[in-house]
C-alpha cells in the first residue's frame, strides 16, 4: 500500500489544471476499493467549465478583456497605484540584473517542456512533469 524507503510509490495523486481546449481542474487521488482486500485504485474527480456551466465554448482571453473595456468592466484591471507599487518592486530587481548580467540562466525552445535543468530539479526530489509521455 505505501512504497517502501528509497522506492517510487505504485499511484501517485495528481491535480491537472487544464487552461485549453478543455478548461478545468482534474483531480486524481487514490482510492481504496470497498470491501476486505487491499486494493488501491486511482479514480479521477473532474471540474470541465463546459460540463458545469453548459458552455459549448469559451471567449479566448483577449476576447473576453476586451469585452469587459467595451462595458466599462474593470474588475479585471489593476489600479494605478498598484501598478505603481508593482513598479516600485520590480525597478530595483530590474537595475540589479542590468548592472549584474546572469550568464547561465537556462534557455529553451518555445513551445518545449523547458531546460533540462527544470526536469533535474524536479527528479531531485522524486518528481516529474505530468506530461503526455510520461502518462502522470
Amino acid at each position: 500500500m505505501f512504497a517502501a524507503a528509497g522506492e517510487t510509490p505504485v499511484y501517485k495523486n495528481v491535480v491537472d489544471f487544464r487552461l485549453q481546449p478543455e478548461e478545468g481542474i482534474l483531480q486524481t487521488f487514490i482510492a481504496k476499493q470497498p470491501g476486505a482486500e487491499i486494493r488501491l485504485k486511482p479514480v479521477t474527480s473532474q471540474f470541465l467549465y463546459a460540463d458545469a456551466f453548459g458552455i459549448t465554448s469559451l471567449l479566448r482571453a483577449y476576447a473576453g478583456l476586451i469585452l469587459d473595456v467595451t462595458k466599462g468592466d474593470q474588475t479585471l484591471f489593476a489600479r494605478e497605484d498598484w501598478i505603481e507599487q508593482a513598479w516600485a518592486i520590480v525597478d530595483p530587481v530590474v537595475q540589479l540584473l542590468e548592472s549584474h548580467p546572469v550568464t547561465d540562466l537556462p534557455s529553451y525552445a518555445a513551445g518545449s517542456w523547458g531546460p533540462a535543468t527544470s526536469a533535474a530539479l524536479l527528479e531531485r526530489y522524486h518528481r516529474q512533469w505530468n506530461t503526455p509521455t510520461t502518462g502522470g
